[in-house]
């Protein structure tokens, strides 16, 4: 008998789906560091916030539409 995969929890769901969004803070990162400046401190909160995401989950952070989990990802800087 085929096992049935267990349905997947909202906190794998943002694991899973969180380093497309590092990459961005990561390029940020390289840019800064790279030229011997701090990273903003705007970036450092926003990748605090995508690392926060798994912590006190609600449907304010991820929401089940339609059979679909929707992540609401922390604004990223300008």
């Amino acid at each position: 008998m085929a096992e049935m995969e267990a349905p997947q929890t909202k906190e794998n769901y943002v694991r899973a789906n969180r380093p497309n969004e590092f990459k961005e803070f990561d390029k940020v990162a390289i840019q800064y560091l790279s030229q011997g400046l701090e990273i903003p401190e705007e970036w450092e909160v926003y990748s605090q916030a995508l690392r926060d995401m798994t912590k006190d989950m609600n449907d304010s952070k991820v929401e089940l539409v339609g059979g679909v989990w929707t992540i609401h990802w922390p604004v990223k800087p300008e």
